[in-house]
């Protein structure tokens, strides 16, 4: 079954930025123009690993937080109050972040009025309706309430690799009531990551108690006249900060998103955007990092024309001071492959000669010749294979992967990646 990948952007976009954080800022990961990059870095990677364990038919989306106005902070003026200012240096790459999923071709959705969780959860039930299986990336607890059959939490818990899938299994091995409570234990507990109080006097393990008991806040609230104890009597007189953490706590699912589940399908990255990108923040690895099967294909781009040969025209070609070479094998291994043949080409034209002619007298005197210049990919490979068919070959002028290695080391040696 096809699933549909959801990050919570900002929880991700956090966590990258302290997992490779620097307080000396010169020391900082910086691309040649001085700008941060530490954050994206840690995050493109990440984006990287995910991106190898889509399917044709998956869907990847990333959700972000935009703005204060959402009705969390209408109906909580103090809400998420306590936390300190976003460090600049990441402030500073929260945009490029942005650019870097377009880049990828990767959907994502930020409206001012409403809340990351809120846009995840929204697009998470619009997908298991659809048919799809769901996994939303999130180191935020809030997240646990959507936990069902379908809708796997990957709970991150220290850093960018410590992650726990959280399945209706898993949370109740944990918590000890259903996924869905989480709203109610939130409510009993508050948050303070959201500068949210919660009820004083109940503790973790009251509350899990409590819950299992009674099922929900409001019953809580209503039993708690019986309890004759302090936590009790602090329900009584806080159940109003109760109700209100609770539903704060609640994800909102029924926004109305101009996003349908066919905008989040993937269908693939364009090579030259995302190096583009690379080149420009100095992401040396990423272009490596991902996944070839995802490489947008542009059939023209690759198509390239040749005629093949026989003997008395191999005879007749003018071979003067310099030629292009590629080989034609039948194992991406070059080492144990068999040659099929040779493409040469000569003042633009490109010849194909099968392996039952590259003997022509002609050919192989071209091949040994110094003086005539070769330009091609990989020349080690080709002299392997030629020597081990016992065909001499000099005269390498261009190795176009060489020149790729000393401008960049970190590409991988395939003509795709170059």
């Amino acid at each position: 079954m096809s699933k549909i990948i959801i990050i919570d952007g900002n929880s991700l976009l956090f966590r990258s930025y302290y997992a490779t954080f620097n307080p000396d800022s010169s020391k900082l990961m910086r691309n040649h123009d001085g700008v941060p990059t530490n954050a994206l870095f840690a995050f493109s990677n990440m984006i990287a690993s995910l991106l190898k364990d889509l399917k044709k038919g998956d869907g990847i989306f990333v959700a972000f937080d935009a703005g204060k106005h959402t009705f969390r902070h209408k109906e909580f003026a103090e809400y998420k109050a306590n936390r300190p200012p976003c460090p600049n240096d990441l402030l500073i790459q929260m945009p490029i972040v942005r650019e870097f999923l377009k880049s990828l071709n990767i959907k994502y959705y930020e409206n001012e009025n409403i809340e990351a969780d809120d846009i995840a959860g929204n697009i998470a039930k619009k997908a298991e309706n659809d048919g799809y299986n769901v996994e939303i990336y999130t180191s935020d607890k809030d997240y646990l309430q959507l936990i069902d059959d379908k809708i796997t939490i990957k709970l991150i818990k220290k850093g960018l690799k410590d992650i726990k899938d959280m399945t209706p299994i898993s949370f109740i091995n944990e918590w000890g009531f259903n996924p869905i409570q989480i709203v109610d234990y939130k409510g009993l507990m508050g948050d303070p990551s959201d500068n949210l109080k919660g009820i004083p006097k109940v503790g973790d393990k009251t509350a899990k108690k409590l819950i299992l008991e009674y099922g929900s806040l409001e019953n809580i609230i209503k039993n708690a006249p019986n309890f004759n104890s302090k936590v009790g009597e602090s329900i009584i007189e806080h159940q109003k900060n109760g109700l209100l953490c609770k539903h704060l706590a609640f994800i909102k699912t029924d926004d109305d998103l101009p996003i349908k589940i066919s905008d989040i399908i993937y269908h693939g990255f364009d090579f030259n955007n995302i190096n583009d990108f690379s080149h420009k923040y100095d992401l040396k690895t990423l272009v490596n990092k991902l996944p070839l099967t995802l490489r947008q294909t542009k059939h023209t781009d690759n198509k390239i024309s040749f005629k093949e040969i026989n003997s008395d025209e191999i005879s007749k070609l003018e071979i003067q001071n310099e030629i292009g070479i590629s080989i034609d094998v039948d194992d991406d291994n070059y080492h144990n492959a068999n040659l099929l043949g040779i493409i040469l080409t000569i003042n633009n034209d490109n010849f194909y000669i099968n392996n039952k002619e590259i003997y022509n007298d002609n050919i192989l005197q071209a091949l040994k010749n110094k003086n005539i210049y070769k330009y091609c990919f990989d020349f080690k490979k080709i002299m392997y294979v030629l020597n081990k068919n016992n065909i001499e070959i000099n005269g390498l002028y261009f190795d176009l992967l060489l020149a790729s290695y000393l401008l960049n080391s970190s590409l991988s040696p395939n003509i795709e990646s170059v």
